[in-house]
C-alpha cells in the first residue's frame, strides 16, 4: 500500500470518529434537557402505606384534603452548657465501662404549647419534627433531633409507624442525640413544661470529648430551632411532609455564667448558685 492510500484510509477513520463523537454529544444534550428536576421531587410530600412491606411500596402523593400546618409552639425557657458534674465511668451493656460523651455538656428545656384545634384536623395523629442546633462562635456545633406529637382520633394506637417515619425527615445518626414525646389527646393551647434535649446523659465507650469546647473556650453560644416537617397518620398510611421554610423558628443566645453559658426565663436568680444547673428543680419534678 502506498503512502497516499494509507493517508486516505486514515483520514476516513478520523472523519468517522469525529462524526460519532458529535452524535453522542448531541444525544446527551437531548437527554439532559428532558431530565426531571431532583430538587422539585425531593420537596414533594410522600405517602407510605403502613403495611409491613411498606419499604418496597410505591410512593404516592397524599390526599389533597391533608393540609399540614404548625401544630406546636415550642419555646426555649432554659438552657445550660458547661462542664459536666462527673466524668466517672459506669457499667453499661454487659459490664462495658461507659464515659460521658462530652466533658462539656448541654441541656435545653422547652415550654411546648399545642396550638392546633383537634376539631379541624383531618388526620388521626401527627408528629412535628425539629432540628435543634447548639453553636459556638468557635465553629463547633451540636445537632439534636426532637419531636412532639399527639392524636386526633381517640382510637389511634399505632405509634410505631408514625415515629419510625421521622427518620425520613432526619436520618438516623445524622444527629448526636434524638428525643421525642407523644402526648395523647392534647387540647388546644394546652402546654407541657419540661421536655428537654441535649448531650447530658449521653455516654460512649471511648474517652470523653470536649464538645463545644473542642476548638477552644467559646465566647458565645446560640441555640437555634428549625421545624423540619411532619409525619401524619391517616387511615392506613403515614405521610411525610417537609416544611418549606429553612429559617429558624426560634433562636436564643446564652450568656456567660460561671464556667459555662446560661439562658434562663424560669428559675429565680437567687436559686441558680444552689442547684445542679443541668437539672433545675422547677423543670424536673
Amino acid at each position: 500500500m502506498t503512502i497516499r492510500e494509507r493517508l486516505k484510509r486514515h483520514s476516513k477513520s478520523i472523519l468517522i470518529f469525529l462524526t460519532a463523537t458529535v452524535l453522542i454529544v448531541l444525544l446527551s444534550l437531548v437527554l439532559l434537557g428532558n431530565e426531571p428536576e431532583s430538587s422539585a421531587l425531593a420537596e414533594s410530600p410522600l405517602t407510605v402505606p403502613t403495611s409491613p412491606s411498606s419499604s418496597s411500596a410505591t410512593l404516592e402523593q397524599p390526599a389533597q384534603s391533608l393540609v399540614t400546618k404548625q401544630q406546636f409552639d415550642i419555646e426555649v425557657i432554659y438552657a445550660y452548657v458547661g462542664k459536666g458534674l462527673s466524668e466517672t465511668p459506669h457499667s453499661h451493656f454487659d459490664g462495658v465501662l461507659m464515659y460521658p460523651k462530652n466533658q462539656y455538656q448541654s441541656v435545653i428545656y422547652f415550654n411546648v404549647t399545642h396550638v392546633s384545634n383537634s376539631e379541624t384536623e383531618s388526620c388521626d395523629a401527627i408528629i412535628e419534627v425539629y432540628l435543634i442546633e447548639v453553636t459556638s462562635d468557635t465553629g463547633c456545633t451540636e445537632k439534636y433531633k426532637y419531636f412532639e406529637g399527639t392524636n386526633y382520633n381517640p382510637d389511634f394506637q399505632d405509634l410505631t409507624e408514625i415515629t419510625m417515619r421521622t427518620y425520613a425527615l432526619i436520618p438516623m445518626y445524622s444527629t448526636s442525640v434524638e428525643r421525642g414525646f407523644f402526648t395523647s389527646n392534647l387540647t388546644t393551647n394546652q402546654s407541657i413544661l419540661g421536655h428537654r434535649v441535649g448531650s447530658i446523659g449521653s455516654y460512649t465507650s471511648g474517652p470523653s470529648e470536649l464538645g463545644l469546647w473542642s476548638a477552644g473556650e467559646p465566647n458565645t453560644i446560640t441555640v437555634s430551632i428549625y421545624r423540619v416537617g411532619w409525619t401524619v397518620a391517616k387511615g392506613s398510611s403515614v405521610s411525610l411532609i417537609r416544611d418549606e421554610c429553612s429559617e429558624a423558628i426560634e433562636e436564643v443566645q446564652l450568656e456567660k455564667f460561671g464556667d459555662g453559658f446560661l439562658y434562663n426565663t424560669v428559675v429565680p436568680q437567687h436559686q441558680l448558685s444552689q442547684m445542679d444547673l443541668f437539672h433545675p428543680d422547677s423543670l424536673t419534678k
